[in-house]
């Protein structure tokens, strides 16, 4: 801070900007100028994600409310439509806390298994008919209904209609261009997005794993959970230091009156 602060008098006193507070382009202190103007705009963004929820429900809120405290002065009509447009592509607060940090996703991959959350098919197969009895152990006769109801003639026909439909050339033609589309773009992505950073993805949704479905949403939420915690977490930290910084910042730029308010 103190060599921003040199930096700062000594372009302050040499005269390179002869009517302060406008800012000549292609100067140090104009570089500095658009830096804070970023991290104030960063710092916002993380004010807001750690009120949570409450305040702001999604990552495009959060963003938006910091744009519009720290940059929407500053641009004209065209800009901010253009600003509060590109708003509407960004990713959940989970997707960004997910890549905030790269080394501790990677040791939870690599710390747990999809093993690790697997439920006990077993235990889910003994219960399996056992909706026809009631809790006193009596027949259940709503189920009873139920299951008669689904022989009748009218639900056979439709069943039939079914399979009928299943060999229609038409129905065949439109699940063949379905089928085609479907390894175009499986091959397309295949060919354009990099491979995954972790061998262990592939693994749990090989075919080895039958029940891998509910193990790997479980895992994936677990590492979400951990994972914004950890993000959570830095940003308190980042936010310790980054409040003093500018605080001392604006200071300076107040003091030798560098505030350019025609500057991005």
């Amino acid at each position: 801070l103190q060599t921003r602060a040199l930096l700062l008098q000594y372009e302050a006193d040499s005269g390179i900007h002869p009517k302060l507070p406008r800012l000549k382009d292609r100067t140090g202190v104009m570089g500095v100028l658009w830096v804070r103007r970023q991290l104030q705009y960063q710092t916002a963004i993380f004010e807001n994600l750690l009120e949570g929820r409450k305040h702001y429900p999604t990552a495009k809120d959060a963003v938006t409310a910091a744009y519009d405290k720290i940059y929407n002065k500053y641009h004209g009509w065209a800009v901010q439509k253009i600003f509060t447009y590109s708003f509407n592509a960004a990713p959940s607060c989970e997707v960004v806390y997910r890549h905030m940090n790269p080394n501790r996703l990677s040791e939870l991959r690599e710390s747990i298994t999809a093993a690790d959350f697997q439920t006990n098919k077993d235990d889910k197969n003994e219960t399996d008919g056992e909706e026809d009895v009631a809790k006193d152990g009596k027949i259940n006769p709503i189920v009873v209904w139920f299951k008669k109801l689904e022989e009748t003639p009218v639900v056979n026909w439709f069943k039939k209609l079914e399979q009928d439909l299943e060999q229609n050339d038409v129905v065949l033609w439109f699940k063949k261009v379905g089928d085609d589309t479907r390894r175009l773009v499986d091959d397309l992505k295949e060919k354009l997005l990099p491979p995954p950073d972790n061998a262990k993805q592939d693994m749990f949704m090989s075919a080895e794993n039958p029940s891998g479905g509910d193990s790997i949403s479980q895992m994936d939420a677990y590492i979400t959970r951990e994972m914004t915690n950890d993000a959570l977490e830095n940003i308190a930290e980042f936010l310790k230091t980054a409040h003093p910084f500018l605080d001392d910042l604006a200071k300076a730029f107040a003091y030798y009156n560098m505030d350019d308010p025609t500057k991005v």
